[in-house]
């Protein structure tokens, strides 16, 4: 997955919140030749908004939903002079979770801020320069496995002194609920970017150079194995 041009090295990061973006390339692939290594399946090449000379803009957009989403993005384009310009953009996503574990907790959450800023400048004959930063930060609590029904095996964890016997040892369909048997989820996240990209038409070619630095950090802690039983523990283990 690219960035406006900059590759995306973790998974994490690519499935960070997307904002402000003008169009995205699917790309079958090799793309070997224009975006180097691992792109032997393909590209995912997003492109955000780039900065207007002409006039001065914005927007804003506002989603509400069930399960307590709040979802809000807003941004404006400022023209300083007719060969430099700014914009920034930004939103802010939560979302309560639509499942409940056996403590009461509520999984599956979203808690997400995005921001973006970014410089164009236009240097006639000498090219085109644009620095974008980027930041997007989370607190979400996912992710959980859905139980089914309550029944034999928590009754047996119960009769042989195991943990896992927080809940009813009753024969009854759970789906509606949203009911999970699992605990103590934890997804916090972080990242940054800088990048500098420049442009110019030297004549008898295309010339773009990009340069990038993203800080990347996250941690996790979930109980893998979606049952009450404490059996295989991802990140800080109680």
């Amino acid at each position: 997955m690219f960035l406006d041009g900059v590759y995306l090295s973790r998974p994490g990061i690519a499935l960070a919140d997307l904002l402000d973006v003008a169009q995205v390339e699917v790309l079958r692939g090799p793309q070997g030749t224009l975006f180097g290594r691992n792109t032997s399946a393909g590209a995912l090449n997003i492109t955000t908004k780039k900065p207007e000379f002409d006039e001065a803009s914005g927007f804003a957009n506002l989603t509400l939903g069930n399960y307590d989403l709040f979802n809000m993005q807003g941004g404006f384009n400022l023209p300083v002079s007719d060969n430099l310009a700014f914009r920034f953009s930004g939103a802010i996503r939560e979302r309560g979770g639509f499942l409940t574990d056996f403590t009461g907790a509520e999984t599956s959450t979203r808690d997400r801020v995005t921001m973006r800023g970014q410089a164009l400048y236009d240097a006639g004959d000498y090219g085109e320069f644009r620095v974008i930063i980027d930041n997007a930060e989370g607190e979400d609590l996912c992710c959980d496995a859905v139980w089914y029904s309550y029944g034999a095996p928590d009754a047996a964890f119960q009769a042989l002194g195991l943990p896992g016997g927080q809940t009813p040892a009753v024969q009854r369909n759970v789906e509606d609920d949203y009911v999970s048997n699992s605990a103590n989820f934890s997804n916090p996240f972080e990242q940054t970017g800088y990048s500098l990209s420049y442009e110019n038409d030297l004549g008898f070619a295309d010339f773009t150079y990009i340069g990038s630095y993203r800080d990347y950090f996250s941690t996790s802690f979930r109980n893998t194995d979606y049952t009450g039983l404490n059996i295989f523990t991802v990140g800080a283990s109680p």
